[in-house]
């Protein structure tokens, strides 16, 4: 397939007012909900060149999967982008004031648009956000039958694109509240000359497993290790016992989290 000449105009900037409010609003709700959340990456990211734009790729299984990808995005101080199923976005067209853009997955041809419109969103400083999973899967299936709209972006992408694959995991650990665990994965860099859509899928789907097994592994042992807090949540409720206690000299040894 040959590359269009033409590129099409980048979508409407996010509205910045709108990006702020929504971000204070996530850290709010995000610390009523989880003990923490936490989040790694494999790379040192404030090295990378800024003029290559950013196509994440990330499993789903939760509802808040896109809320916690805008906050990471907002930590690596990028321009958020998202592609969000076309009829929820109808639903809550407010997203499109922090970055969402729709993909109509039911018709090809719609679909063929909506990503030629996120395609051109791609542009430095700017990290957008695609599901290859389609829809959110329970968290024990495997990665498989992945949709091709990442590669299709790639492919069509003119010039170098950086690839970033990124895990996302809820989980029970030693606190009374669940957990939000994000692993951002190492990217890779591709300038597809040509339609290479199939390895490109298959490269996307293996590092996106290895992201999410490598994820899965840390948890069976309850290792955070190397995790930074991304939003500070709400203590057990001995937590906050126990911070009352040292702050009366009751309690010499204070940990924040359970053991």
């Amino acid at each position: 397939m040959m590359r269009r000449a033409e590129v099409p105009e980048p979508p409407a900037p996010s509205h910045p007012m709108a990006t702020r409010a929504f971000g204070w609003y996530l850290d709010r709700l995000a610390r009523k909900t989880f003990a923490s959340v936490r989040w790694r990456s494999e790379t040192e990211w404030r090295g990378w060149d800024a003029a290559i734009p950013t196509l994440v790729v990330a499993n789903h299984t939760s509802w808040w999967d896109g809320f916690l990808s805008h906050q990471v995005t907002r930590a690596m101080g990028h321009a958020f982008r998202i592609l969000m199923q076309a009829d929820n976005l109808a639903r809550y067209s407010f997203f499109k004031r922090i970055g969402a853009m729709p993909i109509e997955r039911q018709s090809a041809p719609q679909a063929m648009r909506d990503l030629e419109a996120a395609g051109a969103a791609l542009v430095p400083g700017t990290m957008l956000w695609i599901y290859p999973q389609g829809s959110r899967r329970p968290a024990g299936e495997p990665l498989r039958a992945l949709e091709a709209g990442a590669a299709w972006l790639v492919t069509r992408h003119p010039g170098p694109l950086r690839v970033l694959p990124v895990a996302f995991r809820y989980a029970l650990l030693s606190e009374q509240h669940p957990e939000a665990i994000v692993s951002v994965g190492s990217p890779w860099l591709v300038n597809a000359e040509n339609d290479l859509r199939g390895p490109i899928s298959a490269e996307i789907g293996a590092q996106l497993t290895t992201t999410v097994a490598d994820l899965d592994a840390r948890l069976r042992v309850e290792s955070l290790d190397g995790f930074m807090p991304l939003v500070a949540g709400t203590p057990s409720i001995n937590n906050r016992l126990d911070r009352v206690r040292h702050a009366l000299g009751l309690l010499p040894d204070y940990q924040a989290r359970n053991g």
